[in-house]
């Protein structure tokens, strides 16, 4: 296997992207200009270059401190700022909507905070699945690649 596609399998695989996922990129990059896809990756590498710097998580202290709950906080109130009602509602119906949870199984949102609500939630869903669906609200609420949370510091 080519080195290149090795690479991307690699990239793919540590982003835990589904085989259905990989298999509609597939089909979809077929249908793309090379020099057009080129240009994604450069606005893709600018955009996570202006959300990194600008991002005070990365001032304060580094990712691995921070709690799943604080990331997806960080992706749907600060990055798509959406309000703390609007980020549970979505949250919620994107984890129903891919039936990993059903919605009597979630746990009331407490006056304490959403990320403690996230943290919470991840008790019984997979981690990586709430950061997929965090990272694709946001970028519908952005405008942002669906796929550009590959290389996004808070997968890190």
């Amino acid at each position: 296997m080519k080195n290149a596609i090795r690479h991307a399998a690699m990239i793919f695989a540590k982003a835990g992207i589904s085989d259905r996922e990989i298999i509609r990129l597939l089909l979809e990059v077929r249908r793309v200009h090379p020099e057009d896809f080129i240009e994604e990756v450069e606005i893709c590498r600018a955009k996570l270059r202006t959300v990194g710097s600008a991002s005070p998580r990365n001032a304060s202290r580094p990712d691995k401190e921070w709690t799943l709950g604080e990331r997806v906080e960080t992706l749907l109130k600060k990055e798509a700022r959406l309000s703390t009602a609007n980020a549970h509602i979505a949250l919620t119906n994107a984890l129903v909507d891919a039936v990993l949870v059903k919605p009597d199984e979630l746990p009331a949102l407490s006056k304490k905070s959403f990320s403690s609500w996230v943290d919470r939630v991840a008790a019984s869903v997979p981690h990586k699945e709430l950061l997929r669906l965090a990272t694709m609200i946001r970028n519908r609420h952005i405008g942002g690649d669906p796929i550009d949370w590959l290389g996004s510091e808070t997968l890190k």
